[in-house]
């Protein structure tokens, strides 16, 4: 099944990974603030969500294979 990621709902998810380009990462924050309950782990792959602050951050910052943890207020 192929569906839009917009139309995906996130209110039973523990944790999401996304591996998406920072400007895609930006439209998809109101999503994420909207949906996810507190606790839920959020974790993308190289590209940061903008204007959030990590929780941690697995690797160097701006490498390849860097890894940006956020965890849901």
């Amino acid at each position: 099944m192929n569906t839009d990621m917009r139309n995906v709902g996130l209110w039973d998810a523990d944790a999401v990974y996304m591996y998406l380009l920072t400007s895609i990462n930006e439209l998809m924050k109101p999503k994420l603030k909207r949906e996810l309950r507190p606790g839920a782990r959020i974790v993308t792959l190289d590209f940061p969500i903008p204007g959030w602050n990590p929780d941690r951050i697995v690797g160097e910052s701006g490498w390849q294979k860097t890894l940006y943890l956020y965890i849901k207020r």
